[in-house]
Formats: structure tokens, C-alpha cells, sequence
């Protein structure tokens, strides 16, 4: 993000022993750093902003950008593809949205988000706030 001009925001909120929570490692680590490549592929200026905090049960990460936001996205299925545009700069977004999405859904949790075009958009997703077995 940097290298490309754009500030990189963080918001967590919970101190290190909080945070600390029994989940597969690598996948929440395959989802978070999707998402943010994601989204620093479609910001030309601004910024990408990262955080994470728990409610009730659930930890909600979001990953947030300045950029050009969508006017159609399916989460859901990796066949159904952004309007024209939407392969930027190499990057198929809705091909990694949809990947993240099945990535969240088999850690617990689930996924969503809310996008204006040319305003930005913004991703949550929840995974299960569970300390120990």
C-alpha cells in the first residue's frame, strides 16, 4: 500500500491475550491478506484500512478502501463475474471475494459487503470467538 502512494489504516481492539483464539492459523491468514491485496488492487488514491473486534461470540475483521468500488458483486459464486471492468490491474475480484467467502464459511462465520461505486467499499466477515476447547 505504501509503495503505491495509498495510507494503510489499523483499528484492533483487543489486546494480545484477547486476540488470541483457537482457529485454523494459515486460512484466517489466506482471507485477511486476500482481501487487503484486493482491495490495494483497486485503490488508486486513499486508503486501505484493517481491523478487527469481537461481538457477542464472534470476532468481525473488516478490510475497507477509497477505491472504485463495485456496482454488482455475488459472493457467492465464483461464475458470476463483476460488471465490465471489474478484472483489475490483473486482479479478478469477485474470483477472490468468492474464494474469501468459502474460506469464512468453513472457519464458522460468514461475509459481507457493502460497496458505491468510485466511493469505496468496505468487507466484513465474522469467525467464532473461541478461546479454548
Amino acid at each position: 500500500a505504501l509503495m503505491r502512494g495509498l495510507e494503510f489504516r489499523y483499528d484492533t481492539t483487543l489486546d494480545g491475550f484477547e486476540a488470541e483464539i483457537l482457529t485454523d492459523e494459515k486460512l484466517l491468514d489466506l482471507i485477511i491478506s486476500s482481501l487487503i491485496r484486493n482491495a490495494i488492487a483497486i485503490t488508486d488514491n486513499g486508503y486501505i484500512s484493517f481491523g478487527y473486534m469481537k461481538k457477542n461470540e464472534y470476532i468481525e475483521f473488516y478490510v475497507a478502501d477509497t477505491g472504485k468500488g463495485f456496482l454488482y458483486i455475488d459472493i457467492e459464486s465464483e461464475y458470476k463475474r463483476l460488471k465490465p471492468g471489474s478484472s483489475l490491474q490483473g486482479v479478478n475480484v469477485n474470483a477472490c471475494i468468492s474464494d474469501c467467502n468459502a474460506l469464512v464459511k468453513a472457519l464458522g462465520g460468514r461475509m459481507w459487503i457493502k460497496s458505491d461505486p468510485w466511493e469505496g467499499s468496505l468487507c466484513q466477515f465474522t469467525i467464532p470467538y473461541i478461546k479454548d476447547l
